[in-house]
């Protein structure tokens, strides 16, 4: 679902309780108004001399090629039987 942030920001820059209530805990305020913020992400909020928000996405280390997955070790280990033995 989209949500539109801006409401939410600039209620946040020109009301001082709000603003107080955002700093203090921008996950929980955004949350407390709809905005669903799933676990693994962290939200920081910070005051700031410009009228621009960054948002900063960190991804995690690419996977190794060379490394079974824990999907394929499961099918080798045979936790998948696959097409096989396929009853005639």
């Amino acid at each position: 679902m989209a949500f539109d942030l801006a409401p939410l920001v600039m209620k946040a820059a020109t009301d001082h309780g709000e603003r107080a209530k955002f700093l203090a805990d921008p996950r929980g305020y955004l949350e407390a108004h709809g905005v669903d913020v799933p676990g693994f992400v962290e939200i920081t909020a910070v005051e700031i001399d410009r009228p621009v928000a960054t948002v900063t996405f960190g991804l995690p280390p690419m996977p190794d090629p060379d490394e079974i997955s824990e999907v394929d070790l499961d099918q080798i280990s045979g936790g998948h039987s696959g097409n096989f033995g396929t009853p005639m």
